[in-house]
């Protein structure tokens, strides 16, 4: 690890550097994968009988940790194993969007996903700072602006199992870590990358076989990739005039949405009555429907798997996962970076089952760890408390960064804040509205605590999720009706979570998952924050309309 002047501060203040081994000695131990730690029964067997395995003192670092045996047990079967160049030195819910796409990848493959042992947490409190151990991320990633701001440099190494729900993601399919992978195969886990980029193992023979996906292969601007061409219904001759109708209907887009392709089509007076009319016809062009998802305010940042769409395409530009990258090689690795302007998944599905399929995937098999989903019950129930037991709302202000480069909705604190206000305003007015249908947007009726919950009222605190940390504005917020997270968290909540709470990203995975559990929501759409907060609202059943992502 790359420490920061960590031999100059050594001869400069070398008694507070005795603290700052023996509590780095202490991190290290809780780090290690072969180490017990706060917080986190070992999954190796089932819980001791009498031992609840539900209640949060039972979880510890251990609960994702697997023996060699075990590690055989889960990747066989198997054809191999499916890595990336992970871009850890993004925020976690860009990340997690990548995992989720990468889990996708391996499952059409049938190939065990190896995930990063560690993801880098990108601020912490003053104590990390003079104690504990960080990396320069411009030395170890090579970053150091994003989009033309400057970043703060330094980063916190933490296990990748503080940030999601292992043991639970591995009874969805088989997934193991780097450290892992290396453990399994008699190499040195510490060959691990610290950028995140898949070590080659040019050098050592003892690596297993690796075939590589050019970066500029797997999607480029001719191609509209695919999971897979099985299915597609066979063309013996292309009608031309379809065909030309429809190139001339997608212009120099990538893709033809389905609603334009269909008023195309009627507008020539075609006999196309049904949905399945109107794909039959499309297929007689040479084209084919493909499945994926509305982002978020009609943009692909958030990676959301809510609103279903459908997009036609030429059937000459796509590709296949499936048949371009069934290989031999026991390693296969997609290279460098397939995120940004990539639908969620990384490609469209050739299926609406598919597609649906996926959307579960991400709904489900993804959740924060016990100790969070038990902590973050605790947090909902302190603001229906702060609410005299009215539903309450919440909101995410993203500053920082954004606010530099100008992605944050207002230039202000207060201009920022003001517009979140407003738009929870017109919240209370759609629970209204739901409340006086009795019903959620699919027709379905609302349970009782939902019905008998009293409606908020003007002026109630809301839950706030930001990121500003100025003195004088957080306080602006609080006397402008917003509970932040640290009005919510109590000593006897950081003595059993523990260190995991010293790190703002983990506050954030915390405020998201609070969020949540909101009767309203309102983000951004540029937020990848919001985006899983979206998601996570779906997952458990929120009425799409207490959700508003501008």
């Amino acid at each position: 690890m790359v420490y920061h002047s960590l031999r100059r501060r050594l001869r400069q203040q070398p008694l507070r550097w005795v603290l700052a081994i023996l509590l780095s000695a202490t991190l290290l131990l809780l780090f290690s994968p072969h180490a017990p730690g706060p917080m986190m029964h070992d999954s190796r067997g089932p819980p001791p009988h009498g031992h609840d395995h539900h209640h949060p003192d039972a979880w510890t670092e251990q609960t994702w940790r697997l023996s060699v045996p075990e590690l055989k047990a889960l990747v066989a079967g198997t054809e191999g194993y499916y890595v990336r160049d992970w871009s850890v030195g993004l925020g976690w819910n860009n990340l997690r969007y990548i995992i989720e796409a990468s889990l996708l990848h391996a499952k059409l493959l049938n190939r065990v996903l190896v995930l990063p042992s560690f993801v880098y947490a990108r601020s912490c409190e003053d104590i990390c700072t003079q104690y504990g151990l960080f990396v320069d991320r411009s030395e170890v990633i090579g970053w150091d602006t994003w989009h033309g701001a400057p970043l703060n440099s330094l980063a916190w190494q933490i296990p990748i199992q503080l940030m999601l729900d292992l043991p639970h993601l591995r009874e969805v399919y088989p997934v193991v870590l780097a450290s892992e992978f290396f453990e399994l195969h008699g190499l040195d886990p510490g060959l691990e990358s610290l950028a995140g980029d898949w070590n080659r193992g040019e050098e050592n023979t003892a690596f297993p076989s690796l075939h590589v996906i050019p970066n500029d292969e797997y999607d480029p601007s001719n191609v509209i990739r695919v999971d897979t061409l099985q299915g597609l219904p066979p063309v013996d001759k292309v009608e031309t005039n379809v065909d030309e109708l429809l190139r001339s209907a997608l212009g120099d887009q990538p893709v033809l949405e389905w609603d334009i392709a269909v008023q195309t089509l009627q507008d020539k007076d075609w006999k196309v009555e049904t949905d399945a009319d109107i794909e039959r016809l499309i297929n007689s062009g040479g084209w084919v429907v493909t499945y994926t998802f509305l982002g978020a305010g009609g943009m692909d940042y958030t990676k959301t798997v809510v609103d279903p769409i459908r997009q036609v395409v030429p059937r000459n530009r796509i590709r296949g996962v499936v048949e371009d990258y069934t290989v031999t090689a026991e390693i296969l690795l997609l290279e460098g970076e397939t995120h940004l302007g990539r639908k969620p998944g990384g490609l469209r599905f050739t299926t609406d089952s598919a597609r649906d399929d996926y959307a579960r995937l991400v709904l489900y098999a993804f959740r924060p760890i016990l100790p969070i989903r038990t902590l973050v019950k605790s947090l909902a129930n302190r603001m229906s408390e702060r609410c005299g037991g009215r539903m309450w709302m919440s909101a995410h202000m993203r500053r920082g960064d954004f606010a530099i480069v100008g992605w944050a909705m207002e230039k202000t604190l207060e201009g920022h804040f003001k517009r979140v206000q407003e738009h929870l305003d017109v919240g209370r007015g759609i629970l209204e509205q739901i409340a006086m249908s009795g019903t959620n947007a699919s027709g379905v009726a609302l349970g009782s605590e939902a019905s008998q919950l009293a409606l908020p009222l003007e002026g109630d605190p809301i839950f706030l999720a930001t990121d500003e940390h100025d003195p004088n504005g957080m306080a602006y917020l609080r006397n402008n009706s917003a509970v932040l997270i640290y009005d919510l968290l109590t000593i006897e909540d950081r003595r059993k979570i523990g260190w995991p709470l010293l790190f703002t990203d983990i506050l954030a995975l915390i405020e998201q998952s609070l969020a949540t559990e909101s009767y309203f929501f309102y983000g951004h759409a540029l937020s990848s924050f919001a985006g899983g907060v979206l998601n996570m609202r779906a997952a458990r059943g929120a009425d799409p309309r207490t959700t508003w992502i501008d």
